[in-house]
């Protein structure tokens, strides 16, 4: 029996309005498990990314194991990870090749209860979907609590990702920074969270009116600034943020310039740890060390000269 400490770590192998995937690798004595948060991405593409050892663009490389050994020699076979874990139903976030996939190898799909309907609608097998409203434990020793919020009609769902005192903040397709979501990421290791776009940029983006509205009204994304403030202001209730990940940037408004510069205007503590993700190029592995400490008492953010920072979170 191995006395190798627990980890927790996760890659973004692919985020944007093309497709989202995030891989969770939870290690625990001898044993590895992994989950999906979101799958929009395929099974092959999915395969594809895991090969790849850095944050750089995929090559035409042969698959590989879930566990390790060599590219060249792995067999072309789905990666199969022991749950799959859904923040929504958009078809950028499950890819219908995964359905065959989990039906094939029996992968449970964990989605909120308020989802079952369209779930159900979109082909989704009953027998494979365990449903939730409270903490779920996708795989013996991590557990996950969900936080509802407001993007579209039936809403989306965040996580607080924890695993041998290890803490991971994820949430996408927000609508906007409520309440509950600082109440919740407290004293986390590490911060994945939507950045999606740039106010000019959409303004001016020649989209329709409606859609503009949808995704500026409050129930559609968080545009930079947002995300830059509210990263501060959780930033406020932990030790330290060992990485901040931007998720689910706009192809035609936004750029990763753009997200750095406002997280260096509106969160200069954490600036120098944002990992921007991005649509084509999966990030590296990225640890999720112990949170050491409870949260601090000031949960809003503030200036070096002690004053209220204003408020971005109704913009």
């Amino acid at each position: 029996m191995s006395d190798a400490p627990a980890s927790l770590s996760f890659r973004v192998l692919g985020s944007g309005s093309r497709g989202n995937a995030t891989l969770i690798r939870y290690r625990q004595g001898e044993a590895t498990r992994h989950i999906l948060i979101d799958c929009g991405l395929s099974p092959r593409a999915v395969r594809l990314r895991m090969a790849e050892p850095s944050a750089v663009a995929p090559a035409a490389a042969a698959p590989v194991r879930a566990g390790g050994g060599s590219p060249r020699s792995a067999p072309a076979r789905p990666f199969v990870p022991d749950a799959i874990v859904l923040t929504h139903l958009d078809h950028d976030h499950l890819q219908p090749g995964w359905l065959t996939v989990a039906a094939c190898s029996g992968v449970p799909i964990y989605l909120h209860r308020r989802h079952r309907t369209r779930a159900l609608q979109q082909g989704v097998s009953g027998s494979l979907l365990r449903l939730f409203e409270d903490v779920l434990e996708p795989v013996p020793g991590l557990s996950l609590e969900p936080l509802l919020f407001s993007h579209d009609e039936l809403g989306t769902v965040g996580f607080v990702v924890e695993g041998a005192s290890r803490r991971l903040g994820f949430a996408t397709d927000l609508g906007h920074p409520p309440e509950h979501l600082f109440d919740r990421f407290r004293n986390l290791s590490a911060l994945a969270i939507e950045s999606n776009y740039d106010p000019d940029l959409q303004l001016s983006s020649g989209r329709p009116a409606f859609l503009v509205r949808r995704i500026m009204g409050g129930g559609g994304h968080l545009s930079n600034a947002q995300a830059a403030a509210a990263a501060h202001r959780i930033a406020t209730a932990t030790d330290a943020l060992s990485a901040v990940v931007a998720l689910h940037l706009s192809r035609q408004c936004n750029h990763p310039d753009l997200v750095r510069r406002s997280f260096r205007q509106h969160a200069a503590s954490v600036a120098s740890r944002l990992i921007v993700s991005d649509q084509a190029r999966p990030t590296p592995w990225i640890d999720v060390p112990p949170a050491d400490r409870g949260p601090h008492a000031e949960p809003f953010p503030m200036t070096a000269a002690g004053r209220a920072v204003p408020s971005l979170f109704d913009a």
